[in-house]
């Protein structure tokens, strides 16, 4: 998903821009049509899902943000029963990752979206949201989900699978982006995901930012929590 006004949304001084999935890559080198795929059923615990392939696909990149679908802070997921959901990682290659532009970005993941911030103008208008994807990734397999709960902000992956959409009676639905240029609520790339690599691991520096995002996150909650407490706690008079 992003969200524009006027080339960028603006808070607190800062560049803002949400985001959804953008394709790594050319259609005609990184996606060939897999229409002629017949969709397919699995099950995962007792909920069966419909999935159908759109496109084969391949992405390689490296991970600057991510969200597991079993976090105590997503209610969407489980609201929902999409329980095929794995993770979402945002990812960034090309000129954003050769260039090292993206060390001075913050990125942050939701439920289903990402975000990333410049505090300069310069900066911003230097990073490519052509070359940086938000990914739903999902599997039924096992050995698949083991493996992408296990990558970090940081590493370098490929990804292999199919663009597809998927459905859970009785009414749920999730699509998928197949193309670089849509936005909104609908912009996400869905990926079945057939078989994954850790190119490279992240460096100590990655892996203590996102173990400091996850312990603010989880100390927040905290204060809300007992916030929340002591406002309705009962008093005596």
């Amino acid at each position: 998903m992003r969200s524009e006004s006027g080339g960028s949304a603006l808070r607190r001084g800062g560049h803002f821009r949400r985001l959804s999935g953008l394709i790594s890559g050319s259609c005609s080198s990184l996606c060939r049509d897999a229409s002629s795929k017949e969709a397919f059923n699995v099950v995962l615990g007792d909920r069966p899902y419909r999935v159908q392939p759109r496109f084969n696909y391949d992405i390689h990149g490296l991970v600057v943000s991510e969200h597991h679908s079993d976090s105590l802070l997503d209610i969407y997921h489980r609201m929902t029963g999409d329980f095929l959901n794995v993770c979402d990682l945002a990812m960034v290659w090309g000129v954003n990752a050769k260039s090292g532009i993206y060390q001075k970005g913050k990125f942050h993941n939701q439920d289903f979206t990402a975000w990333v911030q410049y505090d300069d103008g310069v900066q911003w208008s230097t990073f490519r949201m052509n070359e940086f994807s938000n990914n739903h990734l999902v599997s039924e397999n096992g050995s698949v989900r083991r493996r992408l709960k296990r990558i970090q902000v940081g590493d370098q992956v490929r990804i292999r699978g199919w663009l597809a959409e998927y459905s859970s009676p009785p009414a749920y639905h999730r699509g998928t982006s197949t193309t670089r240029d849509d936005t909104g609520g609908h912009a996400c790339e869905t990926i079945y995901v057939t078989d994954l690599e850790i190119v490279g691991t992240a460096n100590t520096g990655w892996r203590m930012l996102g173990t400091i995002g996850k312990v603010i996150t989880v100390t927040l909650l905290g204060i809300q929590l007992v916030a929340l407490a002591q406002k309705w706690r009962p008093r005596n008079y």
